[in-house]
């Protein structure tokens, strides 16, 4: 039977929501299928089927409209038998084949695969559901909760400098999850020690320029990624990616985020150290990260530190700031604005891109 979305095995999803409960729709975990044009989606109300086909332009926001992603995400099932605990490489799944691990984690696996009709490339990150269900990130997060969240927030941003999620293949038959996303495999650094040679204030301005580019497309879009930092930007042919949006939230009214611990201790703003509010300021928050991140990039060291970590909250609430003597006099101006204690008085990214160091 010919659907109205054309789908066989595989479908394309731009971004719905239900029309009775308002819950964006994931056409996999649970599958109902909508009784006007049999696409199968789910919905957490489970009523009134037959009206949840109905597209929205974008993200789910009360706030604002959100451009539609001009390449929406494929979303397929496979009945592939595989134990992705423990394969390395040698096996395909659907049109991809598995060319060798990049990098295995507790809860996530990523490897590097090829199309085998296109030839292209791409890195797909593979999750266990079945681990994942069983994992508290902490108030209340599962990482089911955080590859879900990663989806929703990709599905709705399309911009050159964030990565792109291109295909999601949920398993029929088993409790695994794949995401794939255009390959970015070259880290700009490394935060997890010192770093020699540093990089020079004219090639940090470059990586910098490009990370308000994609920061300031997130803020306008109501999307506060959370966790800011040089593993989490990648880069493709020179261009900027920021990657990584498990832990990303969506401001659905006033400008406010959940406090969670999830994130990087080293990166977190003195009012996530020392706040016993449920919410915090979001811009400011990645405004903070940002600047430890470029801190981080031109003098080799993060600016606040400590073996333990209320050592480093101390650090992060009291220390000076602190620069080396190489410190041009516009990078410092603009460091201690992004990186002023009191998120009332911080930079914005409206100040940033005015600044004299960027010359945007």
């Amino acid at each position: 039977m010919k659907a109205c979305h054309e789908i066989t095995i595989s479908y394309s999803l731009k971004i719905y929501k239900c029309c009775v409960c308002k819950n964006s729709l994931w056409p996999f975990f649970k599958f109902a299928r909508c009784q006007a044009c049999e696409l199968r989606l789910h919905c957490n109300c489970q009523s009134q089927l037959k009206h949840l086909c109905r597209p929205i332009q974008g993200g789910i926001s009360s706030s604002s409209e959100h451009s539609v992603r001009a390449n929406p995400i494929n979303f397929l099932e496979t009945n592939l038998q595989i134990d992705i605990a423990t394969a390395s490489n040698d096996f395909s799944i659907n049109n991809y084949r598995v060319l060798k691990l990049i990098a295995r984690g507790s809860f996530a696996t990523v490897y590097l695969v090829k199309d085998k009709v296109s030839g292209d490339l791409f890195a797909m990150k593979i999750y266990s559901e079945e681990k994942a269900q069983n994992i508290d990130l902490g108030f209340g997060i599962s990482l089911t909760a955080v590859a879900n969240n990663e989806i929703e927030i990709l599905s709705s941003l399309d911009h050159p400098n964030i990565i792109q999620l291109l295909e999601v293949i949920k398993s029929g038959n088993q409790d695994w999850l794949c995401l794939v996303f255009e390959l970015a495999n070259d880290h700009i650094l490394t935060s997890q020690k010192a770093i020699e040679p540093p990089m020079s204030e004219k090639q940090a301005r470059n990586i910098f320029i490009q990370l308000v580019k994609g920061v300031e497309y997130m803020h306008k879009n109501s999307i506060i990624h959370c966790d800011i930092k040089p593993e989490n930007l990648l880069f493709k042919d020179n261009v900027l990616k920021i990657c990584d949006f498990g832990i990303s939230q969506r401001i659905i009214s006033g400008s406010s985020v959940k406090l969670r611990a999830q994130g990087t201790r080293a990166f977190f703003p003195p009012e996530m150290c020392n706040s016993n509010k449920e919410e915090i300021e979001g811009a400011p928050l990645d405004i903070w990260a940002m600047g430890v991140t470029l801190y981080y990039v031109v003098f080799g060291v993060l600016p606040f530190q400590g073996d333990a970590v209320l050592e480093l909250y101390d650090s992060i609430c009291n220390s000076k700031l602190t620069f080396p003597e190489k410190c041009s006099a516009g990078l410092r101006n603009l460091l201690e604005g992004m990186l002023w204690k009191d998120y009332t008085k911080r930079m914005t990214l409206k100040m940033i891109k005015a600044h004299e160091w960027l010359n945007i």
